[in-house]
């Protein structure tokens, strides 16, 4: 593949394309679970508002805002309510996202998140069936 022509050797070919991989990887898991953020920045556009009108509702200041639609801010809880009505969209469907991101934030790195996920789920289906129980 290689020939004593060639300017670049093969360790350094290998470090190169390792190193692609890795920054193609990071960039990847650091913008996958910025779900409220994707979703905030969809509504804005399609409202065709622009950073600065938003961050003005949320009384912060643009780059904040812009932090957050990037996922590298997490969004305060009471920024959904605000959120909702701006973009005329149900509160529900944005505090599930925000949730969603909290939740990540918190697992993303563990091995066994998913198991421990199945787990909780279990447990709030059986807490939630029992409370039915009670209450009837």
């Amino acid at each position: 593949m290689f020939d004593s022509n060639c300017s670049i050797n093969k360790s350094a070919f290998k470090f190169l394309f390792l190193t692609n991989i890795v920054n193609n990887f990071f960039v990847y898991f650091l913008f996958v679970h910025v779900l409220l953020g994707k979703k905030i920045r969809k509504l804005r556009k399609k409202k065709k508002l622009v950073l600065r009108q938003v961050a003005a509702q949320l009384e912060i200041d643009t780059p904040t805002m812009s932090k957050i639609e990037r996922g590298d801010r997490p969004a305060k809880e009471e920024y959904i309510s605000i959120l909702a009505d701006l973009y005329e969209v149900e509160q529900e469907e944005l505090h599930k996202l925000w949730l969603a991101d909290q939740i990540y934030e918190v697992v993303q790195e563990q091995d066994l998140a998913l198991e421990a996920l199945k787990m909780v789920k279990e447990e709030i289906i059986t807490d939630r069936e029992q409370s039915d129980q009670a209450n009837n």
